[in-house]
């Protein structure tokens, strides 16, 4: 299935004469390709095929759970990163869903993920929400967080 959106993907860009560019204006399209919970086919199937095309993407990882079976670890994780240019966004430690916990704990569940990636030569600059969900009571420490660490500020509903 992922195969095919690619490369359906991947013939629309070419009929379309999309192009890959490293800056784009406020008044531009911008088409994004993430990836979510660090499935091993990620690096095993698509990451190949966007390679082959030419293509990044974003991968939005819980920093406690990679490694484990069925998952990609760190060493892919880095080398996405670090060697091929993809984006690595924070989307907490285990996948907590983020309105079942009181506000230490998600603020914790965020940073400490962030936190982790960072120590290991990564550079998060995204946040995907685990289920799409999270309390307003939130998002004064993403605004907080964007500016002390300089996060860009983009958040995406995962």
């Amino acid at each position: 299935m992922a195969l095919l959106l690619i490369l359906s993907l991947s013939l629309t860009f070419s009929l379309s004469s999309c192009k890959i560019v490293s800056s784009v204006s406020a008044s531009q399209p911008v088409i994004v390709f993430t990836f979510d919970d660090q499935h091993a086919s990620v690096y095993d199937v698509a990451f190949p095929i966007m390679q082959e095309f030419g293509y990044r993407g974003t991968n939005f990882v819980n920093s406690n759970a990679l490694g484990q079976t069925g998952l990609f670890g760190w060493d892919e994780l880095v080398e996405m990163e670090l060697t091929y240019g993809w984006e690595t966004g924070g989307h907490t430690l285990n996948h907590e869903a983020l309105n079942q916990l009181d506000y230490e704990q998600a603020v914790y569940a965020i940073q400490q993920d962030f936190n982790n990636l960072i120590e290991h030569g990564l550079n998060p600059r995204s946040f995907a929400l685990p289920k799409g969900q999270c309390p307003s009571q939130i998002y004064p420490f993403f605004a907080k967080s964007l500016h002390q660490h300089s996060w860009q500020q983009r958040f995406c509903h995962a």
